[in-house]
């Protein structure tokens, strides 16, 4: 404005002085026309210059009337900006909270003293709120926090040291209802129905399949239920998160109801449910459900399992196995069985590792099917892993039975047998981690798989045949099923067909524990074979020391509970037979329904035997990652002391009773309020811990995610070291660079803007090759808009800073 005036001013000038130099050149022309021009030019010059003050005048007010003009414009719009920062700090429902260096609130707006309910201005962030204060100890940039029943999404603006909140509790609110709108696909199984009821008249099979549809009738109406009947023993339900939540608190009632109803009509009866979690794709869902089903049918019914596509949940399995498996199924598979051992060109038995009697007697009586088949067949043993009853087998073979030795074969000699389609058959166990050489699944053509133990988990390998009966006292029993059955004649030698019975004996304990007619009708056959029982009481008997051994260590045992009985065997190493005979010699003390042996097998494996009465142990070997039957179990857990699995076992037979009542412990997976942090083991209610695992908030506290939490504690620590240590040498080499950013400039030097964050990290990344996230660079406070030297700051891990310097330089020379 002012240089306008100036500009006018100077214009003015120029034209009076024109007209003075003309009016002198005039003059000079004609001197004595001065005379008669003189007074009309002053009068003119004098007219000019007026009107030259008279337009500067003029210029001068018009100017200073848009000066005010402008200035009542700038204090509107500061009017305006002054208002609207009012409403931002008052009135706009956000929360703003400001805070010094110590953490000290220095400024905050109504709606933040509104929000935490205090006047905020002065005190410290962590009386105020422990959430927030750990947010800015964190620098956790967003994150939704609950106050005073509200829940606020938190941004953080670590450099300005602001804290912004806004309430999104309908937002969460409504998230929360579309999770517990979350479907599920569950399906019920009345299992071992057709057994139950083949000998009933019409009157009596309508009249006992009544009272269990009415039964789950009454518990679909319950939860209000939509179901769809698959066939006569199958139902499938779509059920919300909030129902499933429902059901799992009440952990499947159902199952309890048909278990009561069987006891009442005498019946075998039991339900398995497999519960489809975790997807929005129906399809994929009933997948899960199924699986799940299968799971639950696998374990031997009488349980629901939930499934969603990587872990599975149990509940239930308390009732003790009933007889269900008819000679149909059993001859079936017998036939399969032969031809597939008939089409193979070698076949491979496999028992479990530290082989018993009954995983070698079982293998035996495979052995004699595939030479009955004409098929070349071996079994594979490792002679340094079995028990004291098996190297007695083996070492009077030579004397008894001299040709078994042929037909053993070890883990070194395995390879040289694989002959065109070699078979693998494995038999009592199916878990890989349990075999004796895991190598050879991935060389065998085909694989079967025969077993009498409760299904743990989910197979690892698509078997072409697979036969999992947890009501069969031992694998023995199968494999005389399956020789008696076969379409075939086979002959099993007599020598064999002893080490089948022994095999039998030690896993009934003398007929004892799961036994049913099935396996007194196998004893019989095997007797018919030719099995020399005092032969067979012979290799169990026992020495003095043996005896003197186990009567020292009865006495040492641990009554806990009042009827859970627990020895721990003291020596360096211990056979895992006499494990679990000294289980077995526990059950015949007064008033013990459970009992366990713990001893060392190896240098790094303790073992633990369990038998029951009334106790189904297995569920308590599962959770030390174990298994086995109702009445007979065992797990071996690795890299731990003998002290530290009695420990485990302890808090697994409590948990098992806080299962059957009030209380369950889990492990957290992310924080929960008021219960403990991601990674945290804890005691909860067992509806409330039902609830925490249905929604991912937490896993089981079993052995095995025990072990896994350890191991990913010890592998987050093992990478913060890392990347400490790669950060430190980074810091080293970032402070003695000095990186270079091109950039435009003006006329004047200046740059077009400032210089960026993005724009040194290309230029470390181009110059240096150093990768820095350009959110952990920090510029000096001013902005940097001129060429020059600046020094900036990175965060690199953490509380490691490194200060390096920035040579700002004119791209075009200039």
């Amino acid at each position: 404005m002012k240089k306008r005036i100036i500009i006018s001013i100077i214009i003015d000038l120029l034209v009076l002085v024109a007209f003075v130099i003309t009016h002198l050149f005039v003059l000079k022309l004609d001197f004595t026309a001065w005379y008669f021009v003189g007074p009309v030019a002053v009068l003119a010059s004098i007219f000019v210059i007026l009107l030259c003050v008279l337009g500067l005048i003029k210029r001068v007010n018009a100017n200073n009337q848009k000066m005010k003009e402008q200035v009542q414009a700038s204090k509107k719009l500061i009017d305006s900006l002054e208002a609207n920062t009012k409403y931002i700090q008052e009135d706009l429902p956000i929360g703003i909270i400001m805070y010094s260096e110590k953490g000290i609130i220095t400024f905050a707006n109504v709606q933040a003293k509104l929000m935490l309910q205090s006047s905020l201005i002065g005190k410290d962030i962590a009386f105020v709120s422990r959430e927030l204060n750990e947010i800015v100890k964190t620098k956790k940039t967003s994150s939704v926090v609950s106050a005073f029943g509200k829940q606020l999404r938190c941004e953080l603006k670590i450099l300005q040291r602001t804290l912004y909140l806004r309430d999104v509790t309908d937002e969460v609110t409504i998230t929360e209802e579309a999770k517990l709108k979350a479907p599920s696909i569950m399906i019920l199984s009345l299992d071992n129905t057709q057994e139950s009821i083949e000998d009933l008249n019409l009157q009596r099979k309508t009249d006992l399949l009544g009272q269990y549809y009415a039964a789950i009738e009454s518990w679909q109406q319950k939860y209000n239920l939509f179901s769809l009947s698959v066939d006569d023993e199958k139902h499938a339900f779509v059920v919300t998160k909030k129902e499933l939540d429902l059901i799992i608190q009440e952990r499947f009632s159902i199952i309890e109801t048909i278990d009561q109803i069987s006891k009442e009509r005498g019946t075998g009866i039991s339900i398995s449910v497999g519960v489809g979690i975790g997807s929005d794709d129906y399809q994929q869902l009933g997948y899960y459900a199924q699986t799940a089903l299968d799971l639950a049918q696998g374990r031997g019914g009488d349980q629901a399992v939930i499934y969603n596509g990587e872990t599975e949940t149990a509940f239930g399995g308390n009732v003790q196995f009933s007889e269900r498996t008819s000679k149909q199924e059993t001859r079936a598979f017998s036939k399969s069985l032969v031809e597939v051992i008939k089409n193979a060109s070698s076949v491979i038995v496999m028992p479990h590792t530290d082989t018993d009697a009954d995983a070698i007697g079982s293998a035996l009586g495979v052995l004699e099917m595939s030479l009955a088949c004409g098929t070349p067949a071996k079994v594979l043993i490792d002679e340094d892993k079995i028990d004291s009853t098996v190297k007695k087998i083996i070492d009077n073979s030579e004397h008894e039975f001299i040709k078994l030795r042929q037909f053993l074969i070890s883990p070194q000699d395995v390879n040289t047998f694989f002959k065109g389609r070699t078979l693998l058959i494995i038999v009592d166990h199916h878990s890989k981690d349990l075999s004796v050489d895991k190598a050879v699944y991935n060389k065998a053509n085909q694989v079967v798989i025969i077993d009498h133990h409760r299904l743990t988990e989910r197979l690892d390998i698509e078997p072409t045949l697979q036969y999992i009966d947890h009501n069969a006292s031992s694998a023995v029993e199968l494999i005389t099923e399956f020789i008696q059955l076969a379409p075939i004649e086979i002959k099993i030698p007599n020598f064999v067909a002893t080490i089948m019975l022994i095999g039998t004996i030690i896993d009934t304990n003398n007929f004892v524990n799961h036994t049913t007619y099935r396996t007194f009708n196998v004893a019989a056959l095997l007797t018919e074979f030719g099995a020399d029982t005092h032969e067979a009481k012979r290799y169990l008997r026992q020495s003095v020391q043996e005896q003197a051994d186990r009567v020292s260590l009865l006495q040492k045992a641990e009554i806990i509970y009042e009827h859970y009985a627990i020895i721990v065997d003291p020596s360096d190493i211990v056979q895992r037979d006499m494990l679990s005979k000294t289980a077995d010699a526990l059950l015949n003390i007064d008033n013990v329904e459970a009992s366990f042996s713990i001893g060392k097998i190896s240098k790094d494996t303790v073992s633990v035997s369990a038998r029951s009465n009334k106790v189904n142990v297995h569920i308590i070997m599962e959770k030390l990652n174990g298994g086995g039957h109702f009445n007979a179990a065992g797990a071996q857990i690795k890299n731990a002391t003998v002290e530290e699995v009695y420990s485990m076992l302890v808090n697994a037979i409590k948990d098992t009773l806080r299962g059957k009542g009030e209380y369950m412990k889990v492990i957290l997976i992310e924080d929960v309020k008021k219960q403990g942090k991601k990674g945290d083991i804890i005691d909860v209610q067992t509806g409330f811990g039902n609830y925490l695992l249905s929604r991912h908030l937490a896993i089981e506290a079993n052995a095995s995610n025990i072990a896994a939490l350890e191991e990913q504690r010890e592998n987050e620590e093992r990478r913060i070291e890392e990347e400490m240590a790669v950060a430190k040498k980074l810091k080293d080499i970032l402070e003695t660079t000095t990186v270079k950013v091109t950039v435009k400039t003006g006329s004047n030097g200046k740059l077009f803007g400032s210089v960026s964050t993005k724009e040194i990290a290309d230029a470390l990344m181009e110059q240096k090759n150093i990768n820095v996230d350009k959110r952990k660079i920090m510029l000096p406070d001013e902005k940097i808009t001129a060429l020059g030297t600046y020094q900036a700051s990175a965060r690199l891990y953490k509380d490691v800073m490194a200060k390096f310097n920035i040579e700002v330089i004119d791209g075009e020379g200039k």
